[in-house]
């Protein structure tokens, strides 16, 4: 089917906004990573009903449909090359007690705005910040620099609703038709291959599924393959009153390796690495020499735990920042860590057109 005739018979089955014209088409074949895909046709639902007919439409006529956040994404996730659904107008928001419910265009810094006045907050945090969408986070199953204290979205969706690609909207994990499905997956014999990391994104984390209240699990980092994400419950915490970020300095990267398994035991909040690459471009007074360094939070029992620090590491404390506004600014160092690392690249070499994490077993870190 052609991109005239996909246009046109879309805009005659839902109100909202289709586009096809080729600046549009331009526009969003290209997200944050290097791949570029020009799509057919670019829809703007505003309802689950015009995301129902939609793929209803693409499910008879066998075309692509693929679900758009902000295209935040380093590996081209948000791209496709029939029908692109943005998202972005569906996004309400409803604060509960202990929990938000979003739509999945939701930015997380409009989720943010809202839950800080209560006081809460969202466990995972995403290096891209207020940037991401509800739906990118739930389909990337992401996490960020305070995992460890809060783990992934995979550990926070208490409930999402989805349509199918029959255009079925079902909620998991409530839909018992769906949820005895995805009981039979979860064999023994298959959970036992995952293995046992505390952030995994790959494949469908049927290992996550311990009783009939974890089916929606199955759609964390499913990115898009299960169903077009509308909705999603997601579990919220009380944001710490004190907060305390150690910077520790070491000359070797394997000096800060081999101290983060004895940091991990003081169960700080986070643990973050930052190499040469980063350290040269943080634009604040480091002193020389230093190869890389280690930030460590701690967000409860502070006074003990900078001590406790001190008798652990073998590498140099070189800051200790309390106030919250010098905690920001320095995360914001982190998160910047892939611009400063592409920087870096001189121009005799070449630009990586694959970014992705890898999850590696703290005690096996030194082996690497």
């Amino acid at each position: 089917m052609r991109v005239y005739e996909i246009g046109k018979r879309l805009s005659k089955i839902v109100d909202c906004r289709i586009l096809w014209d080729n600046e549009s088409r331009s526009l969003y074949s290209v997200d944050a990573s290097s791949y570029s895909l020009k799509p057919s046709v670019i829809a703007f639902p505003k309802e689950e009903s015009d995301v129902i007919k939609i793929i209803r439409f693409a499910t008879r006529n066998r075309i692509q449909v693929t679900p758009r956040g902000a295209g935040t994404g380093l590996v081209g996730s948000a791209l496709g090359k029939d029908i692109v659904l943005d998202m972005r107008y569906i996004n309400k928001i409803r604060v509960g007690h202990g929990y938000v419910e979003a739509g999945s265009g939701v930015f997380k810094g409009q989720l943010d705005a809202k839950l800080e006045k209560r006081g809460r907050c969202l466990g995972p945090d995403p290096s891209i910040g207020p940037f991401c969408t509800v739906g990118g986070m739930i389909g990337t199953n992401a996490s960020g620099i305070h995992s460890l204290r809060y783990g992934s979205i995979i550990d926070n969706l208490l409930e999402v609703r989805i349509i199918t690609s029959s255009g079925k909207p079902i909620t998991l994990p409530a839909h018992n038709g769906i949820s005895k499905k995805i009981l039979k997956l979860t064999k023994p014999e298959v959970r036992n291959r995952f293995p046992n990391v505390s952030k995994n994104s790959c494949g469908y984390r049927i290992d996550k599924i311990n009783s009939k209240n974890d089916f929606q699990k199955i759609i964390a980092g499913s990115e898009g393959t299960l169903g077009v994400v509308i909705s999603a419950k997601l579990r919220t915490f009380r944001i710490p009153r004190n907060t305390m970020l150690i910077i520790i300095s070491y000359k070797k990267l394997m000096q800060a390796v081999l101290d983060v398994p004895s940091i991990i035991e003081l169960k700080p909040s986070a643990v973050e690495l930052t190499d040469k690459n980063i350290v040269r471009h943080i634009k604040t007074k480091i002193p020389e020499g230093v190869g890389c360094m280690l930030f460590v939070e701690f967000d409860d029992n502070l006074a003990r735990n900078k001590e406790s620090i001190r008798g652990t590491i073998s590498g140099r404390i070189i800051k200790i920042i309390t106030h919250p506004r010098m905690i920001k600014k320095w995360w914001d160092f982190r998160s910047s860590a892939l611009s400063y690392s592409l920087r870096s690249i001189s121009k005799k070499e070449t630009m990586p057109t694959l970014i992705e994490d890898a999850t590696v077993a703290v005690g096996k870190l030194p082996d690497l």
